[in-house]
């Protein structure tokens, strides 16, 4: 290649970058408090005939009452990609209800990609439905098989309505830890909202709910006999969103690393545990339920 050739390859390459560099400029603080918050698109469309998770709905079609996918399934897969999520990225905690995840770092530095903006949204978007879908073929095609078409429900589902599941992500400063606390007493209080009006709208018509608050649907479902299963535990863990941490703790010591030190009977390990704060709003020590070492 002649000089003149490279030097023309040379200019169209930096001309390129400099393009680049506009907009992968923007970085995060790191020495602020990070949030992120992960979205399902599309999944209003894709899982509408999922069925749902409440073990209360006796008089509903078994299909959408309870299967594998959106019932218990979808549930637990979330929690799956939100603890999967937590671990990859280094967060200090994830929560996720219906189709989103959240998560917050208090010291910035622990982000991957030094703060670089597109690359954490796009590597953490891309990487929610790759795990989602990998969850999805462990956790629901080996057990979901339907015999007349001899495929996995959850891929005709996603056939039926040509939609791929994918997410969508942004990523935030927070001024301190306390506005950072408040990014998740801001998704609980949408969890609260959306699992009252899901629950209730298995019940009502959309012309019986129409203009009817929080409130009111909570009384209708309370002289529809529905009362018992609001206060019940798996109501208000449904409603009060899925939180996760890494903690550590002390193990026995595993078998195969003995023989490196025989006198050693215990072992440091990080896991990933589920918490259980409460509803978050009317508590005084928000960020101590969050990000404090006692969990309940």
């Amino acid at each position: 290649m002649s000089a003149e050739k490279e030097n023309v390859k040379d200019t169209l390459g930096q001309r390129m970058k400099e393009y680049e560099k506009i907009w992968n400029s923007r970085v995060l603080d790191l020495t602020k408090p990070i949030y992120a918050r992960i979205d399902g698109r599309h999944f209003s469309s894709l899982t509408k005939n999922f069925g749902y998770p409440y073990s209360d709905l006796n008089d509903y079609p078994l299909e959408k009452r309870h299967n594998k996918f959106y019932g218990d399934g979808f549930f637990k897969l979330m929690q799956n990609v939100a603890k999967a999520l937590l671990d990859e990225f280094d967060a200090d905690i994830v929560e996720t209800h219906s189709d989103e995840i959240s998560l917050g770092w208090l010291d910035g530095h622990k982000i991957p990609f030094h703060g670089e903006y597109f690359k954490l949204v796009s590597n953490m978007a891309s990487y929610a439905s790759s795990i989602f879908m990998k969850f999805v073929w462990e956790d629901v095609y080996r057990e979901s098989r339907d015999e007349e078409y001899g495929a996995d429900y959850a891929s005709m589902v996603i056939a039926e309505h040509g939609l791929i599941p994918s997410f969508d992500c942004r990523i935030l400063n927070v001024p301190d830890v306390v506005e950072l606390t408040n990014c998740f007493v801001w998704r609980q209080n949408d969890c609260v909202r959306g699992t009252i009006n899901q629950y209730a709208q298995c019940w009502f018509s959309h012309n019986e709910l129409h203009g009817k608050t929080i409130n009111d649907r909570l009384q209708m479902l309370e002289n529809a006999g529905h009362g018992n299963y609001l206060k019940s535990d798996e109501f208000e863990k449904i409603k009060l969103g899925s939180f996760f941490k890494k903690k550590t703790v002390v193990l026995p010591i595993e078998e195969k690393y003995k023989k490196y030190n025989p006198n050693k009977t215990t072992m440091i390990r990080s896991q990933i545990v589920q918490i259980y704060p409460g509803r978050l709003a009317p508590i005084v020590n928000k960020t101590e339920c969050l990000f404090g070492e006692d969990d309940k």
